[in-house]
């Protein structure tokens, strides 16, 4: 292996949709290149090709986004697959880039590893183009050997479509704890009842029941959100209904909206499925606790990870998870971090990525 890694043959070649902009999955992907060293080459089905010098070698089809550019780039990606060097692992980001690439490697003999981020359950029953997806996953899985899943949900979802069959683990995108200087964070016990939260305003953000349960806390309470979206008209009339539009402020799309969390005393947090979460580790990091449904990814990491409180589906329950984290007034809880930089470190992370990269097993 040594003498492998020595060599320009690469030791994985991953394919994706692209990689900006850097949100969720594009943000790990662009980490976990950054951070494997060993080479690789990336293959983006569209959007622009990245700077060499930051993740190593990387072409991009120039194909449009969305499903018609997808099926377009196969004939593409089926000749990278063939001329890829037998040594060489395929790694699939996510199941979007997954279809195309595994519909090409029919006829091959390259198998492909899946690193599946958004195959949720609520997603699967609520989202019309995840329960596609899911079925053309189940129909094309004869293509993959191996997925790495992102969180402990992410691959029960993924076993409970597939079967036991298939190798199926655990690997969390690189999110170790980090350090703030003091002037990001905010002393708690000057804005005690300043509630933020971050994220597109649309269905699957669950935005409403936090403007519900608001209007059952003190009237001390505001709420401050950074993003914008489908819903944006929706929320402002319910605000407007429930009497809080003077404490639910809605401050649009902001450019590294998550620096802004540690002038708020609770991040809110109310989603339905989250593929990763980032923002939760963000908002732990600045000592700022979060409060989020009871609902997979969030429970994996709150409080485990990420300091904070659970609640159920109503705004009641929330209102009231809400009111508990603000009781517990130091929420930075060193044992969390001290998991965070363990679990979640770039060397944990490449060492778990190499053992699947450097494998040998390759079920049929």
């Amino acid at each position: 292996m040594e003498d492998d890694a020595n060599t320009d043959t690469p030791l994985a070649v991953f394919i994706a949709d692209r990689i900006e902009p850097r949100l969720g999955m594009e943000r790990a992907l662009h980490d976990l290149l950054r951070t494997l060293q060993d080479p690789t080459e990336l293959i983006l089905i569209c959007g622009p090709t990245p700077s060499a010098h930051e993740i190593g070698v990387a072409t991009s089809l120039g194909m449009r986004p969305g499903w018609l550019g997808r099926l377009r780039a196969i004939p593409q990606i089926r000749q990278r697959l063939i001329s890829a060097d037998p040594s060489s692992r395929i790694v699939v980001v996510g199941i979007w880039a997954y279809v195309p690439s595994a519909i090409a490697s029919i006829g091959t003999k390259q198998r492909l590893v899946l690193w599946e981020h958004s195959l949720l359950p609520w997603r699967r029953r609520h989202e019309l183009r995840v329960s596609l997806a899911a079925l053309a996953l189940k129909l094309l899985s004869s293509q993959m050997d191996t997925v790495v899943s992102v969180s402990k949900a992410s691959r029960s979802a993924v076993r409970h479509l597939l079967g036991e069959k298939k190798r199926t683990l655990v690997i969390p995108n690189i999110t170790p704890a980090q350090d703030h200087p003091k002037s990001q964070r905010t002393d708690r016990t000057d804005n005690l009842h300043a509630l933020v939260a971050v994220g597109t305003l649309n269905r699957r953000k669950n935005w409403s029941i936090a403007i519900r349960a608001l209007s059952l806390l003190d009237s001390r309470y505001t709420l401050t959100i950074y993003g914008d979206g489908p819903m944006r008209a929706q929320l402002e009339h319910l605000s407007r209904k429930l009497s809080v539009e003077d404490r639910v402020f809605f401050m649009g799309h902001v450019e590294n909206a998550a620096a802004m969390i540690g002038k708020f005393s609770l991040l809110i947090h109310p989603s339905f499925a989250e593929t990763y979460g980032y923002v939760l580790f963000e908002a732990a990091d600045l000592g700022v606790p979060v409060v989020a449904m009871d609902m997979p990814v969030m429970n994996e990491f709150i409080p485990y990870y990420v300091p904070g409180s659970l609640s159920a589906g109503d705004p009641e329950s929330f209102a009231e998870a809400i009111e508990c984290a603000n009781r517990q007034r130091d929420n930075r809880d060193s044992d969390a971090r001290l998991r965070r930089s363990s679990d979640f470190s770039p060397e944990a992370i490449k060492e778990a990525w190499h053992r699947v990269l450097h494998s040998e097993e390759r079920p049929k």
